[in-house]
């Protein structure tokens, strides 16, 4: 049995999912630029330095996180896509109605 409501519901859901993360990452990627500035600013050597850097650091990794999740929801959407096209290419195939 095949549901193409629940593959295009999940579809718009992780749209709705995309278009958040991408946010977040806009907004990461702002704070990323300015911590940068910062950072540089800094005194080498100095303790405020090493921890403007570790908290460069930690944006950076939360950075590369949010932009590893976006592939992996745009994968699931082109995956629930083709499942959808799939289906219907079968079904005008086999001489049915979408």
């Amino acid at each position: 049995v095949f549901s193409p409501g629940e593959f295009d519901g999940n579809r718009i859901g992780f749209k709705k999912q995309y278009v958040e993360v991408r946010l977040q990452t806009t907004n990461l990627n702002a704070l990323i630029t300015m911590q940068l500035k910062r950072l540089l600013n800094l005194k080498k050597g100095s303790q405020k330095r090493r921890r403007a850097l570790d908290e460069f650091g930690n944006m950076v990794a939360d950075f590369m996180n949010k932009n590893m999740m976006l592939f992996h929801i745009v994968g699931a959407m082109h995956e629930n896509q083709y499942y959808l096209d799939s289906y219907k290419q079968s079904l005008r195939a086999a001489g049915g109605k979408i």
